[in-house]
């Protein structure tokens, strides 16, 4: 009758055991011997010859002014006089610029929500007859959208996250100034009361 094979911690030869002394002990001593191969080289010793870097900065040397034309110049694509002539060619294809952020008091037209939905009570808060608030600040796109929504005050983080769930619904006839959509930096406060 044959025998299931043992497995290997419970090995009856004393092979297995042998075998697997002899590997830990070859890689403890590879991690000893390498540390101490490291300690007795000596890094090698630099030339007296080669030149160190300047490790004083002149601080006495005047800094160069540059006027609104120089810096002007320099963004039309003209030539920079500094170190490595350095030329920069930007048309106005090669990045989008950010959209100005206006408050509501600058515009023509204040934004005007036409999705709007109430954030929910909590119902654990509403269980508890917990009142709050949420002070929130977003950003109202030229398209109408709510963006970067930031709760600046909160009296309970759950009120703040019904806040900014219901503000992700929200859609806005856009702020105008001057006849043209600009995105507008909204400040609304929203009170959770039983009243």
């Amino acid at each position: 009758m044959r025998h299931p094979p043992s497995p290997i911690y419970e090995s009856k030869s004393g092979r297995t055991t042998l075998s697997l002394v002899f590997t830990i002990l070859i890689i403890g001593g590879v991690f000893i011997i390498l540390p101490l191969s490291q300690l007795s080289s000596e890094p090698p010793k630099p030339d007296d010859d080669e030149e160190k870097p300047d490790d004083k900065i002149d601080l006495d040397t005047p800094i160069e002014k540059l006027s609104i034309r120089d810096v002007s110049d320099y963004f039309k694509g003209l030539r920079g006089d500094g170190p490595g002539n350095v030329v920069r060619n930007f048309r106005n294809l090669d990045f989008e610029v950010e959209n100005l952020i206006y408050d509501t008091h600058d515009l023509d037209s204040h934004p005007n929500p036409i999705v709007q939905s109430n954030p929910a009570f909590p119902s654990a808060l509403k269980r508890g007859g917990i009142e709050g608030f949420v002070e929130v600040v977003f950003v109202v796109t030229a398209n109408g959208k709510v963006r970067n929504i930031r709760i600046s005050k909160a009296s309970h983080r759950e009120f703040a996250e019904s806040v900014r769930n219901a503000l992700r619904q929200w859609s806005f006839e856009p702020g105008k100034l001057d006849n043209k959509a600009v995105a507008t930096r909204v400040l609304p406060s929203f009170l959770f009361t039983f009243k």
